[in-house]
Parts: C-alpha cells; structure tokens; sequence
C-alpha cells in the first residue's frame, strides 16, 4: 500500500511538521504557512523544517518558494543576502525579458509589496535592486549597471547567460562563476542561434574563443556551426580548408563540402565524400565505418548496424566502441535498456562478458526481464 505524503506544512498532535520533519520551536497555535517553504508562528520564522534565526516575525513575508524578506533583510533559502534595500522592493514585469530564451522559467508578473517602490527584479533566482544584480544570492557582478540590466538570453548550455545594460553586454558562466564583457554594442546586438550571438562589428561563439569579423556575410547552419564567405566554423573554431561556398550539413556533428568530410571541426581524410551518411555520432561510406570521425576497423560498412549503448554490428562481428568482442554472436546479440549487451551465450556489460550472467540461466529467464527491463530477446535452452 502507498505511503500517503503528508502536506508541507501541517500539525499533527499539536506539533508543526515541514513533510515528516518535525519544526522544532514552532508553536502550533499561532504557527502560519506562507508558502510551500516558508512558515512563522507569532515567535520564530522557519524555512522547511529550520528555524530562521535573527529574521523579524512581524514582517516577514514569503517572496516567492525560494525568497523572502522581513523589515531588515531579504532572504535566499532561509538565508541572508547582505546589500538589499529591503525598504524599496517590488516584483519586476516578466513580459519585457525575451521569453524565448527563458522558456524555463515562471511568469511572476507585476506585484507590489507593501506598497513599496523601486525596482527589485525577480525572475527565478536571479534578483536586483538599484545598486546590485544578484545571482542564487550573491552580487552577480559590479561592473553591471543594475537600474538597466536585463536578461536577454539563457543559452543553449544552462549556465550559461547573456545580460545586458545600457553600454555593454555580458556573457554568464555559472560553472567558473565568471562575467565576461562580450560587446559595447546594445543596441544592435542579436542572439542568432544557441550558439552564436553578433553585434554591428563581430560575431561571438559560446565558448568566446574567436571574434568573426565578417558580419554581414555569416550564416548560422545549425547546431554549432556557421560560415561567412570564406571559412567555416564549428563552435567559432575556423575549420581549415573547407570550402565555404559548398560546404553542407549531414547532421549535427557531420558535414561536407566538394572535397572533404569533416567530424566537427575535425577533417575525416579517409572519407569518400560522395558516399558518405551519417546518423547521430556515427557515419559510413563504400569503404569504412565510422564513429566519432574515426575509423572502425573491419566492420562491414554494407551489413553494419549502430546498437545503443556504444554497442555495434556487422554480419560477421560485434564491437565495443572500436574493439571487437570476439566471444559475441552477431547473429543473436541484441542491446537492453540497461546498457547490457545479450547474445544466445553470454551477457556483455561494457563489451566485456558478465560471467554472473548467463544467457540460458535461470536467474536471466526469470529477474532479468524485471532488472535490466529486457524488451525482446528469445532465450536459449
């Protein structure tokens, strides 16, 4: 039987519980719930089942699930963010921002609190006032003028972001917490795809390694690549000697033009380019197979068949990657949800045999459709 999933704030015998958490402090009689996180009884503030220590009952108020605030302070997850004029804060219009690089994120709408008046923009978790924007917290950077910035782009990669104010445009890494000036150039600055962004005088990758100069030429392909009238691009990496004029997709990780096949920004020399397909991270020609740009030797490009889990075959062999796993039968083997690979012999896990696991075994018949979610496989006897 289901375990029924108490409310998150609830009493239960006179004591307040934050799920099955008991709050220690709070005071049933007089305890309140603000939100799904926030609570105060007539003594204490609590965020979940801890007590917010230092914070102001009487005027504490619930922001949103994840802020709040009370006379002196705001608050991030029960804790305290230092530098908010908490006497000058209201909710920010979402409908300005560019919600179609912030699909993810809430609608919050206009609201003001206790009839205060000053900018104090809140979308998610990102914050400001006039002085400061503020990130999970903490001041995002000083070096942007807060009274005009904007979140312009959640890109491709999600932590990635671009803010702007009124002079400059800043580039976001959330992974090295770092903010980068990217342009001087606002008002003409585009974001052209999940990967490249241009202003009136360069163009910009995501990984900010090149400025591409040729502006009026530059054409987004798809995924991470892009050309101008001369050069080819895969992340804003050149891609020496590629043709510009014919160079074409295959997918998003293969391309050509007249003379070469390249895998990303890498050339394949081997590859015929009249014959070559792709699908996904692997390709073929008349002559080879490929994964990742790189030869696997001695399957059959004619009979091969990409399994998952890094698993392949041809008529004659089964591999791993790039080795061949000379114990399979090519004939029977199969792969499973659990990234196992199963012939009428044994059970492969990373190409090599599980000798734990038997094909013809009891225990595969009867548990390892359950454990390993087995989709079709006839088992030997």
């Amino acid at each position: 039987m289901r375990e029924e999933v108490p409310a998150k704030f609830h009493i239960n015998n006179n004591q307040v519980y934050w799920y099955k958490h008991l709050v220690r402090k709070a005071d049933a009689k007089t305890f309140i719930k603000l939100n799904n996180i926030y609570g105060k009884d007539s003594m204490h503030v609590f965020y979940r089942e801890l007590e917010i220590e230092g914070a102001d009952t009487q005027s504490f108020v619930a922001l949103t699930e994840r802020y709040g605030k009370d006379k002196n302070h705001v608050y991030y997850e029960g804790y305290k963010i230092e530098g908010i004029d908490v006497a000058r804060v209201e909710l920010f219009p979402f409908q300005t921002l560019n919600k179609k690089y912030f699909q993810n994120y809430k609608d919050v709408g206009l609201e003001v609190l206790e009839n205060q008046a000053i900018l104090f923009e809140f979308v998610d978790r990102f914050i400001r006032d006039q002085h400061n924007l503020y990130y999970t917290g903490s001041i995002l950077s000083k070096k942007i003028k807060s009274s005009t910035a904007e979140f312009i782009g959640l890109l491709f990669n999600p932590t990635f972001f671009l803010i702007k104010d009124d002079k400059n445009i800043y580039f976001y890494n959330e992974g090295s917490e770092t903010t980068k000036k990217i342009s001087d150039d606002p008002e003409h600055f585009e974001v052209l795809s999940e990967e490249y962004f241009r202003d009136s005088k360069i163009v910009m990758s995501l990984n900010l390694r090149e400025a591409i100069k040729d502006v009026d030429s530059f054409q987004c392909l798809g995924g991470c690549w892009g050309k101008d009238l001369n050069t080819v691009y895969y992340r804003g990496k050149k891609i020496h000697k590629s043709d510009s004029i014919f160079f074409q997709l295959i997918n998003d990780d293969y391309a050509k033009d007249d003379y070469r096949v390249y895998f990303r920004d890498m050339i394949i020399p081997e590859a015929d380019v009249k014959s070559f397909t792709a699908h996904g991270l692997s390709g073929k020609d008349h002559q080879h197979i490929y994964k990742k740009g790189k030869i696997i030797k001695d399957a059959d490009p004619k009979t091969y068949t990409e399994l998952t889990c890094g698993y392949g075959k041809d008529q004659h062999h089964v591999f791993f990657g790039f080795e061949i796993i000379n114990e399979a039968d090519p004939e029977t083997f199969i792969t499973i949800k659990s990234g196992a690979g199963v012939d009428k012999n044994n059970v492969f896990v990373n190409g090599k045999i599980d000798n734990n696991l038997k094909s013809n075994s009891n225990f595969l018949n009867n548990s390892l459709k359950n454990y390993l979610h087995l989709e079709k496989y006839w088992f030997s006897k």
